[in-house]
């Protein structure tokens, strides 16, 4: 089972040809980046390791509240597994994702979970779900930082309707046809007890985006530049927005470079930022996300060599 058996054998040509040069383009640009953001970069002069190991702390706790949901929707799947092989699966494929082409993270949940076999087509129906729960809940910390700079109640309005949104997706019959559809498989029934808790589900990535995009970067960057409150808050936002936009794309493996692109465009074309500092912190905090995400695939693999030597 692949993930690309879905689309059209034509368009998976097309996107295998641009994958390899795109990621080299998308390297190039971070050493660009590097290079744009050098004078602020060495302009740091005393960072706050403590607010930065918080901050990685707290970024790794948004990692497993992600991890937490992602449980909770193979359950609704009806994929079997513990808690912490969910985590196992779901942690590791984090630096999977890292690798071109895409499939290496579902392919590593279906390996992990030892769904490659029996439940393929629904990992895959979770890895939807999650990455949209993932893109709404992301993307009302955007539209909240838009209404928090603005005072639009437009923006509180789009705020209010997406988390409406948020809590309606995990619980919608046509996103549960359209991806018992897609995979090609019937997804099981559920009452209305299991509906209402599913609708947790999106709450929970919400948090997971809160936590990660609106208090573990913004405390990065107040640690490493100094930034005060409403500019830590404001770059986290943006990170928030260059994530969205990374993820949405079909052939960056982890949005690399197309998420660093959206959040110099957006914070230097404001005007918000100086291109250093937003440069600076486009590829810092890309280093700060390969961490937590190296450092969670290594406390799930721990906690399950320790568990198997018991």
């Amino acid at each position: 089972m692949a993930a690309d058996e879905s689309i059209p054998s034509a368009l998976q040509g097309r996107l295998r040809r641009w994958r390899a040069p795109l990621f080299i383009a998308s390297l190039i640009y971070l050493l660009y980046l590097l290079n744009q953001s050098r004078d602020a970069i060495l302009a740091i002069q005393s960072p706050s390791w403590l607010a930065l190991i918080a901050s990685l702390l707290l970024g790794l706790l948004g990692t497993l509240v992600a991890a937490l949901a992602f449980f909770g929707l193979l359950k609704k799947y009806a994929i079997s597994t513990t808690l912490r092989e969910a985590f196992k699966a779901y942690l590791v494929s984090q630096v999977a994702k890292y690798i071109p082409g895409k499939i290496w993270a579902l392919a590593y949940q279906a390996l992990s979970l030892g769904a490659a076999f029996r439940d393929g087509a629904k990992l895959v129906g979770v890895n939807i779900e999650i990455s949209l729960l993932a893109v709404i809940g992301t993307s009302m910390l955007v539209v909240g930082a838009l209404w928090w700079t603005s005072g639009n109640p437009v923006y509180l309005a789009a705020f209010a309707l997406s988390a409406l949104v948020l809590a309606l997706v995990p619980r919608s019959q046509f996103l549960r046809k359209l991806i018992s559809r897609f995979g090609g498989s019937k997804l099981p029934q559920r009452d209305g007890h299991d509906a209402n808790r599913f609708s947790l589900v999106g709450i929970t990535m919400a948090v997971a985006g809160f936590i990660y995009h609106g208090l573990a970067l913004p405390l990065a960057a107040f640690a490493v530049f100094g930034c005060s409150l409403q500019d830590s808050f404001l770059l986290g936002a943006l990170s928030a927005a260059g994530w969205v936009v990374g993820t949405l794309s079909l052939v960056f493996p982890a949005g690399i470079g197309i998420r660093e692109l959206v959040m110099v465009s957006l914070g230097y074309g404001s005007g918000l930022f100086s291109a250093e500092l937003v440069a600076a912190f486009a590829v810092l905090s890309r280093i700060w996300m390969i961490l937590i995400d190296v450092a969670g695939a290594l406390l799930s693999l721990a906690l399950k060599r320790g568990a198997d030597s018991q």
